[in-house]
């Protein structure tokens, strides 16, 4: 009868160890589920400032052509502009 308590003892304490591992790895999930959600919030803003420097630099370049007397450059830059808004109006009437 003694031997059969040892093992029940022995089972107990591996229950305890695999219930506070199961606890610490959710813990560790939940942490991680929450680093996840901060960079994907992080790499939208960074996205959204990536866009808002491209049109930035968009606008210098474009400023930059029309101020210099290069007409032939300017054309081409107002060409791919056009280009440009005809793409967007094609994929808005959609």
């Amino acid at each position: 009868m003694d031997e059969f308590s040892v093992i029940v003892e022995g089972i107990g304490n591996k229950v305890k160890r695999l219930i506070l591992r199961n606890k610490q790895l959710k813990d560790k999930l939940l942490q991680v589920e929450e680093d996840k959600m901060s960079l994907k919030d992080k790499i939208g803003r960074q996205e959204e400032r990536i866009q808002q420097l491209e049109s930035t630099i968009s606008d210098l370049q474009v400023s930059m052509v029309l101020g210099s007397g290069d007409t032939s450059h300017a054309r081409q830059k107002l060409n791919d502009l056009l280009r440009e808004i005809e793409k967007c109006q094609t994929l808005l009437n959609r």
